[in-house]
């Protein structure tokens, strides 16, 4: 599988070569991205400095923000991924010292505000991140190609296989989801 390389990646992934091809070149948003894909999706990588770094100080939450902004924009139905090379205790344990006044509760109040406020998927990998990406970037390369079920698809037939398995959104109320309606009309009880 093409996998683009953002030229700004100082340490890439070491992808398994049986598995990944490497491209380098620009990557519009984030860091690796599947080649040809047509929504330039790609998934961002951080150590667990550069996440640290990109979430404590005013500017760097600001560029965060604005990528992130920026991701949303190209990705209208995708995911938002960090892979955070890392784990939760490398956060918790990291050495602060160089960033006054701030600590691991203020990164993962940080990380919280991403997921929650920005729907945002950080995964922490810790020394598995390259394999991690790889399943990610595989699992887009089978839709923009088709390869789940043999036949290549449209634009339009990928934007739909984003949905629900059964093609379909899922339905929400102000108690949550809602419940499946049968053919009669009639609401199909939760088994107890």
């Amino acid at each position: 599988m093409p996998v683009v390389i953002d030229t700004r990646e100082q340490t890439p992934f070491r992808f398994d070569k049986d598995q990944v091809t490497p491209i380098h070149s620009t990557v519009p948003v984030f860091d690796y991205a599947v080649c040809f894909d047509p929504c330039s999706w790609a998934i961002e990588r951080k150590s667990v400095a550069d996440l640290v770094g990109s979430l404590c100080t005013k500017d760097g939450w600001r560029r965060e923000m604005a990528k992130i902004d920026k991701a949303r924009d190209r990705f209208i139905g995708l995911p938002l991924i960090y892979i955070v090379e890392g784990t939760v205790n490398d956060v918790l344990f990291y050495n602060y010292e160089q960033h006054e006044k701030v600590t691991a509760q203020f990164v993962f109040m940080r990380i919280s505000q991403m997921i929650y406020r920005h729907n945002v998927h950080v995964i922490f990998a810790g020394s598995h991140a390259a394999d991690f990406a790889t399943l990610l970037l595989k699992r887009r390369h089978e839709d923009i190609t088709g390869l789940e079920s043999g036949v290549r698809r449209t634009r339009k037939e990928n934007e739909l296989a984003t949905n629900d398995e059964d093609g379909s959104d899922p339905v929400y109320s102000e108690e949550g989801f809602r419940p499946e309606e049968t053919d009669s009309g009639m609401v199909r009880q939760p088994e107890t």
